[in-house]
C-alpha cells in the first residue's frame, strides 16, 4: 500500500484522474470505479485490487483502507467527538482526540 503526504484533493467534483470522467458523491458508487476503471495502472493485479480516482499515488487491496482515502479527498470526517465539534476522518483519531483533550478514556 502506498501513500504520499502531497495528495492532489478534488473537492467539488470528483473527477477520475485516469479516465476523466465525473463520478457521483455516492462512496460505493466512486468504491465500484475505483476497483473497475479500465484506465487505473494496476501493475500488480492482487496488490492493486482499488486504485485511486482522485492521484496517481495510492492503490490497496482493501476496500477499507480505500474508503479511508477517498475521504481524505473528499474531505468527509464521519467522526463526531460527543464532547465538542471535532470531527475526524478516522475513529481511531477521533479516539486519541477524546483522550488527549477530554480526558475520558474508551
Amino acid at each position: 500500500m502506498c501513500l504520499s503526504i502531497k495528495l492532489s484533493f478534488l473537492f467539488s467534483d470528483q473527477l477520475c484522474v485516469h479516465c476523466r470522467h465525473f463520478l457521483s458523491s455516492d462512496m460505493k458508487y466512486i468504491l465500484d470505479h475505483c476497483k473497475s476503471c479500465t484506465f487505473m495502472p494496476r501493475p500488480d493485479s492482487f496488490r492493486c485490487k482499488f486504485v485511486c480516482f482522485g492521484c496517481h499515488i495510492y492503490h490497496t487491496y482493501n476496500s477499507s483502507a480505500m474508503i479511508k482515502h477517498i475521504n481524505i479527498h473528499l474531505g468527509e470526517k464521519p467522526f463526531q467527538c460527543n464532547y465538542c465539534s471535532y470531527r475526524a476522518i478516522q475513529k481511531i483519531t477521533l479516539t486519541k482526540h477524546v483522550t488527549r483533550i477530554h480526558g475520558v478514556q474508551k
